[in-house]
């Protein structure tokens, strides 16, 4: 059965992948962001590689236009590891699945249409991924039940002791960021017409708990001096301008520590499935 705001996040993506094609801008237009989270995953996907005896399987659930996919299979090569890891993308909005096709062609990525609700759909055997990647997916399902069912297979679709990686939005971090706002005179910030961010403990469930391979250490509120600089400081100066990309925010979000507060909606959070015991 179609929910209610199918549509509306099926016509964003299509726009979207219309629009902006194969650039790296695709789904997330902040190049700050955007480098930061590749960042994160590589980074992941390589200390796994390098810990685990066997070939490693990753799935880029949401895979957009498959920039992600692709930036890990060039890395991967880059770094000798291209015997040791199988990359996998799933993606539901056609256009963008095409997408995803073209921009890994002559790489060794399979890209397969699918829906996170619907396990059937998925060409991916239960129990059959090491990482698991979800790169701002679950708040596109606009129902709070349909995000839990999400998690719920996806973790799943992760082999005991394998790893999920969620770079998703809380409304907590808004919150704050609103509150940070409200300072100077600014009007709060809300999520995009075709998300629902996330609560606090969103990720309580019994067999996952937030661990991240030996070696691995990014922090869940990376992004949040950024946010901080781009939305506050910069939206103060200069009568409420969000520019994403300017010289201001690239200067300071350069220039000072990462991290410092909790004003991002954006976290990044690595968790682990639990052995059975």
């Amino acid at each position: 059965m179609k929910n209610d705001y199918e549509d509306k996040v099926m016509d964003h993506y299509t726009k979207v992948a219309q629009t902006v094609g194969l650039a790296s801008s695709c789904t997330m237009e902040d190049e700050y962001i955007r480098a930061g989270e590749t960042r994160a995953i590589l980074s992941l996907v390589e200390t796994a590689a390098r810990n685990i005896p066997e070939r490693l399987r990753v799935l880029d659930v949401g895979c957009g236009n498959g920039y992600t996919l692709r930036t890990l299979a060039e890395q991967i090569r880059n770094v000798g590891l291209e015997d040791r890891v199988e990359l996998m993308g799933v993606e539901k909005n056609p256009d963008l699945l095409q997408l995803a096709r073209k921009m890994n062609e002559d790489w060794p990525v399979v890209v397969v249409g699918g829906d996170m609700l619907c396990p059937g759909t998925l060409a991916i055997d239960p129990g059959s991924v090491d990482i698991c990647v979800s790169q701002r997916v679950v708040i596109n399902l606009m129902d709070p039940a349909d995000q839990q069912t999400a998690l719920g297979n996806l973790v799943k679709l992760v082999k005991s002791g394998g790893h999920l990686l969620f770079i998703e939005c809380f409304q907590d971090a808004l919150d704050n960021l609103n509150a940070a706002r409200k300072e100077f005179g600014l009007e709060p910030n809300v999520p995009a017409i075709h998300n629902l961010y996330l609560p606090p403990g969103f990720f309580d469930m019994p067999g996952l708990e937030e661990a991240a391979p030996a070696g691995w250490d990014i922090r869940p509120n990376i992004f949040s001096t950024h946010y901080y600089v781009q939305r506050v400081l910069q939206s103060a100066l200069r009568g409420n301008v969000i520019d994403r990309n300017s010289n201001f925010v690239r200067f300071f979000s350069a220039a000072l520590p990462e991290g410092v507060g909790d004003y991002s909606p954006i976290r990044i959070h690595c968790l682990r499935k639990k052995p059975a015991e």
